[in-house]
């Protein structure tokens, strides 16, 4: 084989449009590295490629090799660009439709290089320019991934023993099940009236009916999910794993170690626990403990790609009109309903094991975005995200009419658990408040404490007097819990409310704030 023939094999192989496949993956992963394992990336990259594969051989039926790969890129790069032009624009003129200007103006400029990559007759050196691009391109986004996580030395691996606290076994002969309902986002009373006009005290009295404890105030202690979560379940709060860091740091991924060994469900497992979680998709991120040691049974998993990742994805660069339905059938958004379905049906046929106490803990994403139900719990479509320029929608019920939704649910589920065995423990409370109406996180206002922090929190203890505090805060619920049934003499905690905005690790604690406004 001459200089000349393999110099020419190698302007016409075509690697560029598997590479450019990659990009909206590795975009995501570079630039939210903060908040990604590269772990659940691993799966969308995989089906990217298979997908640009695909595509590839098809065009090859038509065309020639380097033809199609041209062709390919250039649909690629057009489909790229749109997602990133239309939500860059999208933030800066959110009150106009844009897609409906930039869909036709992509659209002519990928029929015009599809037909000028057909009739053009210099394929090879084309080739060869789009492998180089393509390598470079590749190479520095993979470039970022590595060097900001060799700059963070992956330090929060370590961070799993910080919030251990002692584990009190005692020789206690009653266990009974214990069912946890993490609601997501489910404001409390105070915000719900402040800024819905919606009253929750139908929903506290139905609660209370059934033998429910309601404290009259509950207020989560941080205004987000990566430390509110991980404090409740270890019962300790953050402040040893937030002094490990840099306060500009925005390296969110500390939260996954923190719920992968957390407290709660390590003293569970010590009194012989049987561990049932339910895989929301976001596990691969930072909102769930669905790969703890101690769990022995993970339902309702996706077992494909991370949720988040996938719904990021789709929304940038699936080039169709903003509320297209079709967008909704391919975003992934449908896995919701089949999460929220299998979760609810394994809580509704629930059988008690008479073998083995059992703890179940289920973090539902609701009444959470998307607002996929109306107050029937009928299907419906999401419109728009809490960023767009339909975020009016708050005040026109999309939010409100899940609350109601997640109310009849849970007072369903409840039933169930309680017709079954009336002596098995129900803890109810969400993680914070409905965020959506938050003025400023930097100056957060009196208004917006009561958003981040006001969520609610409700304890069925069978055949127990026990006095909660008028204000409950998440920190100390398990600490209740396990006193009271283990006997376990944890110290209860003092109420504090931790504020923190993009740089996690700079925290404010307004606490003294917060009861003042609690007071007036």
């Amino acid at each position: 084989m001459t200089d000349t023939t393999l110099d020419k094999n190698k302007r016409d192989l075509v690697i560029h449009p598997f590479l450019f496949s990659c990009l909206p993956v590795l975009l995501l992963l570079a630039f939210n590295t903060h908040e990604i394992f590269l772990l659940g990336a691993i799966n969308p990259l995989v089906i990217s490629v298979l997908l640009s594969f695909i595509v590839w051989v098809v065009l090859r039926r038509f065309l020639k090799s380097v033809k199609a790969g041209l062709i390919l890129s250039w649909i690629i790069l057009m489909i790229l660009i749109h997602g990133n032009v239309s939500k860059l624009l999208e933030s800066e003129y959110s009150q106009f439709n844009l897609d409906f200007v930039l869909l036709p103006i992509f659209l002519i400029m990928g029929v015009l290089g599809t037909v000028f990559f057909v009739k053009i007759k210099a394929n090879s050196e084309l080739n060869s320019i789009f492998n180089v691009v393509a390598i470079t391109i590749f190479v520095i986004l993979v470039s970022i991934f590595l060097i900001y996580n060799s700059s963070q030395i992956f330090q929060y691996v370590d961070d799993s023993n910080v919030l251990e606290i002692p584990v009190l076994v005692n020789d206690i002969q009653k266990k009974p099940d214990v069912f946890v309902f993490l609601l997501d986002e489910f404001a409390s009373e105070k915000q719900l009236e402040m800024d819905f006009n919606y009253s929750l005290k139908p929903f506290i009295t139905q609660l209370e009916e059934r033998d429910f404890i309601v404290p009259a105030l509950t207020f989560t202690n941080y205004p987000n999910t990566i430390f509110s979560i991980p404090s409740s379940l270890n019962m300790k709060y953050a402040d040893d794993v937030i002094e490990k860091y840099q306060s500009d740091s925005k390296d969110i991924r500390v939260s996954y170690p923190l719920l992968k060994h957390n407290n709660v469900m390590k003293i569970f497992k010590a009194y012989g626990y049987k561990i049932t979680v339910f895989a929301n998709g976001f596990e691969g991120r930072f909102s769930m403990p669905a790969d703890s040691p101690y769990i022995d049974e993970k339902l309702c998993d996706s077992n494909l790609v991370d949720i988040g990742i996938m719904l990021t994805l789709v929304d940038i660069y699936l080039p169709m009109p903003k509320g297209a339905n079709l967008t909704h059938q391919f975003t992934g958004y449908n896995y919701y309903h089949h999460f929220d379905q299998c979760a609810f049906s394994f809580i509704e046929d629930y059988k008690d094991d008479k073998e083995q106490p059992h703890f179940v803990y289920t973090h539902l994403m609701l009444p959470h975005w998307p607002y996929r139900y109306d107050s029937e719990g009928n299907n419906v479509n999401p419109t728009s995200t809490p960023n767009d320029a339909n975020a009016k929608y708050f005040k026109e019920g999309a939010y409100i009419d899940q609350v109601i939704f997640t109310e009849k649910k849970s007072l369903e589920m409840i039933d169930s658990i309680q017709k079954q065995n009336p002596e098995s423990i129900i803890i109810i409370f969400s993680d914070h408040g409905m965020r959506g109406e938050i003025t400023s996180w930097e100056n957060p206002t009196d208004k917006d404490l009561i958003r981040g922090f006001n969520n609610i929190s409700a304890l069925y203890f069978p055949d127990k007097e026990i006095e909660i505090p008028k204000k409950l805060s998440l920190v100390n619920i398990f600490r209740i819990f396990f006193n009271e049934y283990f006997d376990t003499h944890y110290e209860i905690l003092e109420d504090r409310h931790i504020w923190y905005n993009e740089e996690p690790f700079i925290n404010k604690d307004v606490t003294n704030r917060l009861n003042s406004l609690i007071r007036d």
